[in-house]
Parts: structure tokens; sequence; C-alpha cells
């Protein structure tokens, strides 16, 4: 049985979100949150502090 077919099965979750006005929204904090966390193993892996970094990138511990 397909999704089609299935009567209980609705919309997929991306597009309950773009119905509500939210998927760009979740879009964009999801590339935030990866990033973010691509930042951080880079930091480990490099031993840097927030500060370091901060000093490296040209802002402020805050920001990072």
């Amino acid at each position: 049985m397909t999704a089609k077919n299935n009567p209980h099965i609705g919309d997929s979750f991306d597009e309950l979100l773009a119905e509500d006005g939210l998927l760009e929204a979740c879009e964009e904090l999801a590339v935030k949150e990866i990033l973010a966390d691509q930042i951080k193993l880079e930091m480990e892996e490099r031993q840097l502090t927030k500060t370091a970094m901060a000093k490296r990138t040209g802002t402020s511990r805050r920001a990072l």
C-alpha cells in the first residue's frame, strides 16, 4: 500500500511547515546549528579556545 492510497498518511512534515509559514525559518535554524556544530568540532580538533577563535575570526567570544 502506498502513501497515496493510505487515508491515514497525510502531507510530509515539510509541507506542513510550509503551510504554516515555518519551513524557511526551520531550515535557516537547522543550517545555523549545523555550522555551529562544525565550528565547535574544528575548534576541539585544533584545541582552540573561544577567545583564540574569536581573535582569528575578528569577532567577539559572545558572537561565537
